[in-house]
């Protein structure tokens, strides 16, 4: 058995927080906000102080993101903060008041990854993670929030929110709610890639007919519009973030290197997660190239024969402007090596 002694848990941000988490520098700079609301004491829920023990089998890292009962938990080896000689974990319920900041330290770690690999973020809680950041972009940070605090409500509104029918609904909010255009731009750039690629793979759905608050009708014609106008304006806003700074407080540029940017990084991965169609680019042996690069080109092509989707009815000239932007965004993040 494993005795385990519950206390009261507070928590001080560093002073040289800003220094440690870069991208929250560059996203309080990019939501015009400041942060006063960091400083001081702040509760941390309640902590579980157990015995080494209770770690489980097999784990080589410190610290873990967990899934437990419905809930965020962060756990840590006493020793990782209080040396060697120190045995025993502690294990929080994350404060999902500050949720915002927890989402900011995840984005941080993928952003140094050289892979988007995190091996202390449990597969399930990754999974939550991923779900909470699209429902920001599509929903609003208050629903996601909400939904935050019971992970099973936020599985069942997850699968309804990537359906077809959503598709339009979510294109007409990026494309057409402009009081909330620096929140929406400052939070898909956040995004771990699989919701970013789940946010891609929702709007290149069949375009549907929906009705609009108030009433009003919006054809199938006019979604397809929305959707591909929304897509555009995801890819310009990575671009735009990689050379302003938005990411890590960096500006990058988009030229031929080797070394992709946290734009065209994000981009590539989220692609990558779409739904795997098991298609090959036009001339490319399987043989010749990675896994991941098949599904790039392949998701890729999907995307763009979607952009490529124009109507008979409708304006010309902007199916002409929004293939012309698209095409351009694609170039930038593709650039670097890749198919």
């Amino acid at each position: 058995m494993t005795a385990e002694m519950c206390v009261s848990l507070n928590w001080c941000p560093p002073a040289d927080l800003q220094d440690q988490l870069p991208v929250l520098n560059a996203h309080q700079r990019l939501l015009g906000e400041s942060d006063i609301s960091l400083r001081g004491w702040r509760p941390l829920a309640v902590a579980k102080l157990a015995g080494e023990a209770s770690w489980g089998v097999g784990v080589s890292f410190d610290f873990e993101l967990i899934v437990r009962n419905g809930r965020f938990h962060f756990r840590f080896k006493l020793k990782a903060v209080m040396g060697e000689g120190m045995g025993g974990s502690v294990d929080v319920e994350l404060d999902l008041d500050r949720l915002d900041i927890w989402l900011l330290m995840v984005n941080q770690a993928v952003l140094d990854s050289a892979d988007d690999t995190l091996e202390w973020v449990q597969p399930e809680a990754r999974s939550a993670l991923a779900k909470i950041g699209y429902f920001i972009v599509t929903a609003g940070f208050e629903v996601a929030a909400l939904l935050a605090h019971n992970l099973q409500a936020l599985d069942d509104a997850y699968d309804r929110f990537t359906t077809p029918e959503r598709s339009g609904i979510i294109a007409y909010q990026i494309v057409s709610d402009d009081s909330h255009d620096r929140e929406f731009r400052a939070w898909v750039i956040r995004l771990l890639p699989e919701a970013l690629g789940a946010l891609l793979e929702t709007l290149i759905s069949r375009s549907q007919a929906f009705d609009l608050r108030g009433g009003a009708n919006v054809e199938e014609v006019d979604a397809l519009l929305l959707q591909q106008q929304a897509i555009v304006k995801i890819m310009k806003w990575l671009i735009e973030a990689a050379k302003d700074g938005d990411f890590d407080g960096t500006h990058y540029g988009f030229g031929n290197s080797s070394t992709r940017n946290p734009a065209q990084k994000l981009f590539r991965n989220a692609v990558i997660s779409m739904k795997d169609m098991a298609m090959y680019g036009v001339g490319i042996a399987p043989e010749q190239v990675a896994p991941e690069d098949i599904n790039y080109g392949s998701n890729l092509g999907r995307i763009s024969n979607f952009i490529n989707n124009s109507p008979d009815e409708g304006d010309e000239m902007q199916y002409i402007r929004i293939k012309d932007d698209f095409y351009w965004s694609k170039e930038k993040l593709s650039a670097g090596g890749d198919l």
